[in-house]
């Protein structure tokens, strides 16, 4: 197996302003700022691949089953947010991040989860 190491291009700021800062409108920012450019709706969309977004890879061994992925993706997300009601233990309050291995979680309380889980 080939790996690319993809943080030392997600985080270089000469590609992506604020690299080291989440920003969850990164690429319509992105897209806004080349509006005039038709192919930039693509270039951004979530199954594009690029030398400058390796998350599906690149090239012809880019990730086959990215297109599937994201669909899956969007369809959780929608049930999530039409089915339940998901808000943080403390309102107004947003709980500490913590980071294992390569991502950075939010944590929901217990009671949270449970409700999420026995509904299913």
């Amino acid at each position: 197996m080939i790996y690319a190491a993809s943080d030392p291009v997600h985080l270089d700021s000469a590609i992506y302003p604020n690299a080291d800062q989440f920003g969850g409108f990164r690429f319509e920012r992105l897209t806004d700022q080349d509006s005039d450019d038709k192919d930039v709706d693509l270039r951004y969309q979530l199954v594009a691949t690029s030398a400058d977004y390796l998350a599906w890879g690149h090239g012809k061994h880019a990730c086959p089953g990215r297109f599937f992925a994201a669909a899956e993706l969007k369809m959780i997300l929608g049930y999530l947010i039409l089915n339940y009601d998901l808000r943080f233990e403390q309102p107004g309050v947003r709980p500490s991040a913590t980071g294992i291995e390569e991502g950075i979680y939010i944590f929901m309380s217990v009671s949270s989860w449970r409700h999420l889980l026995h509904s299913w």
